[in-house]
């Protein structure tokens, strides 16, 4: 009939399910990068503000908030939209794109572990003696194992693909985005860290604003992956391993 021959495939609506799904996850991304680039900001000047001058304890949260509720989040949120594209050569932006950002992330974090501990150093105070330090130890550790493992699948796969999928690389970001978004609120609501003039709500805010950008990437995690997660290009690296 005619009704039939103009009805769409399923194919053709599993690709228009995809992109209303990944819609949704771009625009809870961009809300959650908003208010991690937001709280940063607003760490960023009460820092300043507490004590004059951009001192060297400063940085700590500075960058620890540029790390784990900005570049982290939006790194993941940019391998999660491949699922979305067969093209390879958008695919391997995107996924380009995630592993700069996560290296990103990464060199604000051992800046951002520098500054705290040198500061502690000449202040005399004794190190991972907290709950937040422990856990932000335990989120560097986890940013760290899954980049290194990221590296060892890259280098070992066939001509150095970086189109490959494994579920334990995106459980372990997962794990790593969600301990560094807790860090970040442990920090932010740590007592020791209260500048004069910044209030409570402001605290639960920048560490809301955290949650969100840990809640986007497990979002993106369970979403279905769709007809455009078969794509030939995935197939032929994972038979490639």
């Amino acid at each position: 009939t005619t009704s039939d021959a103009t009805a769409p495939s399923p194919a053709r609506e599993r690709r228009r399910t995809d992109r209303r799904t990944m819609s949704a996850i771009w625009g809870i991304s961009a809300l959650a990068s908003i208010g991690g680039a937001v709280a940063s900001l607003v760490v960023l000047t009460q820092a300043m503000t507490a004590q004059p001058g951009v001192h060297l304890f400063t940085w700590h949260p500075i960058l620890m908030m540029a790390a784990f509720t900005l570049l982290g989040p939006s790194a993941a949120i940019f391998v999660q939209a491949r699922k979305a594209t067969t093209n390879s050569s958008t695919r391997f932006g995107l996924i380009l794109a995630h592993a700069s950002l996560q290296w990103t992330a990464a060199a604000c974090a051992a800046g951002g572990f520098y500054a705290v501990y040198e500061h502690k150093d000449a202040k005399g105070y004794g190190h991972f003696t907290s709950l937040h330090s422990w856990v932000g130890l335990a989120a560097m550790g986890m940013y760290a194992g899954a980049m290194m493992y990221a590296a060892f699948r890259t280098t070992t796969n066939k001509n150095f693909s970086m189109l490959w999928s494994d579920v334990m690389h995106r459980i372990g970001g997962v794990f790593a985005v969600s301990v560094g978004a807790a860090a970040v609120c442990t920090g932010i609501l740590h007592e020791r860290w209260t500048p004069p003039n910044m209030a409570t709500q402001t605290q639960q805010l920048i560490a809301g604003a955290a949650v969100l950008g840990a809640l986007t990437v497990a979002v993106g995690f369970v979403m279905p992956p769709g007809a455009a997660a078969e794509d030939t290009h995935d197939k032929k690296a994972t038979k490639a391993d």
